[in-house]
């Protein structure tokens, strides 16, 4: 299928502005369109309270932003942000923060995990791994982990990692168009159509910022498709985008979740490219998207529809 009218459209007003690739660029300025991009973006919804909290991490300290919806919080959605583990934060990702809050009926907590180049791998992961166990320490609720694009990545990484360790229960995962492996092989990766927002070439580059080294990113702590086991995993809610370089890799891993015994809600969105779910000012899609994450997790966590 061909990209959506609003997609197409926005991918043509992108092309209009004459700037330089991704991975042409440097970090400082990667960041700045990150932060310009905002402006596409959902507009944020009331809540009942915003709180950022600081937390030690290894020697420094990260802040988490928590987002109380209205309504009474039927459970907990730690969400990571996207970005290529190099941009993004989590100021560019409080409104969708807080649409999720009230999609899902849940306290969102979203961590300012620390970003490559200055701190690597497994930086992030651990970042994000501290503020999971406090939302666990803190709330008497049921605890979801969730994430879009590097973020989906972390989440996935967090999961596994509770798994392992017994602890912190998760009843649910929500991975939107995640990365879940290194190799850029796949065809999806490759295909012309599909080098949209995020193109082969810039993933790479995200990659090389977070792993250096190339033996590094097989680790199933960048690359979760290659853990050993994918057994015992919470619920999964796992959306991929048609016209995704990542497309590929986000479908062997619902394969991989379902069959090893997982729940997996698994929906693809046709016509649709990797980000949109933080571009919703300009694509219909991304209100869908939170709708249907939404109502998975109101499932999962048994509240009312």
């Amino acid at each position: 299928m061909a990209l959506s009218p609003e997609t197409a459209a926005l991918m043509a007003e992108f092309a209009k502005s004459e700037g330089v690739p991704l991975e042409q660029m440097s970090v400082a300025e990667a960041r700045k369109l990150s932060r310009d991009l905002t402006s596409l973006g959902l507009p944020a919804v009331p809540v009942a309270r915003s709180e950022d909290v600081t937390l030690p991490v290894d020697g420094a300290s990260i802040m988490v932003r928590v987002l109380t919806p209205l309504s009474a919080p039927r459970g907990v959605l730690l969400f990571v942000h996207g970005g290529g583990w190099v941009i993004g934060s989590v100021d560019e990702w409080t409104a969708l923060g807080t649409r999720l809050a009230a999609a899902t009926q849940c306290i969102v907590v979203l961590p300012e995990y620390r970003l490559a180049p200055e701190h690597r791998f497994p930086v992030p992961v651990d970042d994000c791994w501290v503020a999971l166990q406090w939302a666990a320490r803190t709330y008497d609720l049921p605890l979801l982990v969730g994430g879009d694009s590097a973020g989906g990545n972390l989440a996935a990484v967090l999961a596994l990692r509770a798994r392992d360790q017994g602890a912190p229960r998760l009843a649910g995962q929500c991975l939107i168009y995640p990365v879940t492996d290194y190799e850029p092989a796949r065809p999806s990766f490759v295909a012309a159509d599909n080098q949209q927002i995020l193109t082969a070439a810039g993933m790479l580059w995200f990659w090389q910022h977070y792993v250096e080294a190339p033996d590094g990113r097989y680790h199933a702590d960048a690359s979760p498709l290659r853990a050993g086991s994918l057994a015992g995993l919470p619920p999964t809610y796992l959306l991929t985008a048609e016209h995704d370089v990542l497309r590929d890799e986000g479908r062997a891993f619902g394969a991989a979740l379902s069959g090893q015994g997982n729940d997996l809600v698994h929906e693809d969105f046709t016509g649709e490219t990797h980000g949109f779910l933080t571009l919703g000012n300009a694509l219909p899609a991304a209100g869908r998207a939170i709708d249907r994450i939404g109502a998975w997790s109101r499932q999962v966590l048994g509240a009312p529809q």
